[in-house]
């Protein structure tokens, strides 16, 4: 399974527990809900979260690369199942 990331990225980030739950939980959750309409709304609303609240006053972490390669490992991981 490739994100359209690195895989020295992917392997460092799925070391992190935190993000590796979340890679783990929409992998389950893709799985297991089977109305589309119920996968849409939750898919959405993490997006809503991830491109408002999460970057809002980005500006504070640009010069911490671990944390923007979390971040943006957590939402290629949320892109490629939001296709699923």
């Amino acid at each position: 399974m490739s994100f359209g990331i690195s895989n020295g990225i992917i392997s460092s980030c799925m070391k992190v527990p935190l993000l590796n739950d979340f890679a783990v939980m929409l992998s389950v959750y893709t799985k297991l809900i089977s109305s589309p309409k119920i996968k849409e709304i939750t898919i959405q609303e993490l997006k809503d979260f991830f491109d408002g609240r999460m970057v809002y006053k980005k500006q504070y972490f640009e010069n911490y690369t671990d944390l923007k390669n979390a971040f943006n490992f957590a939402r290629k991981v949320l892109d490629y199942y939001s296709q699923k």
